[in-house]
């Protein structure tokens, strides 16, 4: 195996296979090797990784100003780039998701390839993004939440900061804790799949 560069420590911080797959990730600071070295960040991308997508996991709850803001969860923030943009649009009622820029590309495409496979779309497509928006949060790490999207959430009070992987999902806490209602028998049908 090729050794990595200088300033890249050997042992157990190397990892990876030989097509440049991820085998582990510790926390501490990882190095694939593969079609070239780089450093691993704290969520698994390479490190000033232009295509790497932030992960989201975990839950928090923070109160909605009376303008409308509320704070995204320094976890949430810790791996985003200065000036993030990102776009909050409910797709799934009542909850608002709040994509990542680079994840929000990922969703225009699909939504670019579905209408071109199927024009008919073409007026659900309108409607869902009519009510979307782009947000870029403050020195103090607020996003804003326009009245007619809270109204759409029913966000009032506390809001409920859901990390789901690609995505931030923005829940009323009580919508939340009725959604996970009788939720045994989707754990047991897909937690088996995911977790062996």
């Amino acid at each position: 195996p090729m050794p990595p560069p200088a300033g890249f420590p050997e042992g157990d911080g190397a990892v990876g296979t030989a097509g440049g797959g991820l085998l582990t990730f510790s926390g501490a600071p990882a190095y694939v090797r593969g079609v070239g070295w780089g450093e691993v960040g704290r969520n698994g991308k390479f490190l000033h990784d232009e295509g790497a997508v932030a992960t989201y996991l975990g839950s928090y709850t923070y109160t909605l100003d009376d303008k409308g803001r509320v704070s995204l969860p320094a976890p949430f923030r810790r791996d985003a780039e200065e000036d993030q943009r990102y776009v909050l649009i409910q797709v799934h009622s009542p909850t608002l998701s709040l994509y990542p820029e680079r994840a929000w590309r990922e969703v225009e495409d699909r939504l670019r390839n579905l209408l071109r496979a199927d024009p008919g779309a073409r007026d659900w497509v309108t409607r869902l993004l009519a009510n979307a928006v782009e947000v870029t949060p403050d020195s103090q790490g607020r996003i804003l939440i326009p009245a007619r999207l809270q109204e759409a959430g029913g966000l009032s009070g506390q809001v409920l900061l859901v990390g789901v992987i690609d995505r931030i999902d923005l829940w009323n806490p009580s919508d939340f804790d009725g959604a996970g209602e009788g939720g045994e028998e989707a754990h047991a049908r897909y937690a088996s799949q995911i977790f062996r």
